[in-house]
């Protein structure tokens, strides 16, 4: 069962799987059944394409975007904004309270020795670690082939301009001061436009209507913005060390 811990606004009003963990909008679904530990591509290109949180499914307006990484991928995180002073990630991210509500409530980061399923789609068995941390940027560039192919499975995001690093091992007591005040601190979010893929919610029906929606806008004009992103088709991305990136 999940921390007692009481989720943002935003969230209160979305389905639990039967742990009784809230199903973010990242996740998959298999019919009625969530799938919290798969991402599918699609689901995460409109969530970006949109500026819209991974967890909440509600537009990221005015305020950071933020990410939780594990001991590992932060010293990666690290290292890549020494040198170029942004980092690339597969996913896109999210508010700061719903990204603090899922460092408190979810098992992976309460203890250092917790690790990912073996069959985990992403790092199997990976272990969190002792320092893990929160990182809140200013901008999120989506980054394709330079060829302009847009190809979901292989998109990668370029997290710009840092703005704020929260650092933890015991979330408990070091992130549920940092939450609370972020739950005090943040703006109304109008929930009349949640992107969000569960039955309830339009399912796959919906999902496939707006990854076409964001495609065409992308071929109409390659400098076409949506909230929060700006997508490149022109600019290579040379140095693999910097952004890990399969297509380069």
């Amino acid at each position: 069962m999940p921390a007692p811990v009481k989720p943002p606004i935003a969230l209160r009003d979305l389905p639990r799987d039967r742990r009784g963990y809230i199903v973010p909008a990242e996740a998959t679904w298999n019919g009625d059944v969530p799938d919290l530990g798969r991402n599918r591509p699609e689901t995460n290109f409109c969530l970006a394409a949109t500026g819209s949180c991974v967890v909440c499914g509600l537009q990221n307006v005015d305020e950071l975007v933020w990410r939780i990484f594990n001991e590992d991928d932060l010293q990666n995180a690290e290292r890549e904004l020494s040198v170029q002073g942004a980092f690339s990630e597969r996913m896109y991210g999210g508010h700061k309270s719903c990204m603090l509500y899922s460092a408190l409530v979810c098992p992976y980061w309460a203890t250092e020795n917790a690790r990912l399923t073996k069959d985990s789609q992403w790092a199997p068995g990976a272990k969190r670690g002792k320092q893990c941390a929160l990182i809140g940027v200013t901008n999120v560039d989506i980054l394709f082939d330079s060829s302009g192919r847009l190809e979901l499975a292989e998109t990668m995001f370029l997290y710009t301009e840092p703005g704020v690093v929260i650092r933890f091992s015991e979330p408990e007591t070091e992130l549920l001061p940092i939450y609370e005040q972020a739950i005090r601190d943040e703006k109304a979010r109008s929930l009349n436009k949640r992107v969000y893929f569960g039955p309830d919610h339009g399912g796959e029906r919906r999902l496939t209507r707006l990854v076409s929606r964001a495609v065409a806008a992308l071929k109409e004009d390659s400098s076409a913005r949506l909230p929060d992103i700006r997508f490149r088709f022109e600019e290579v991305v040379a140095s693999k060390a910097r952004f890990r990136t399969p297509w380069i």
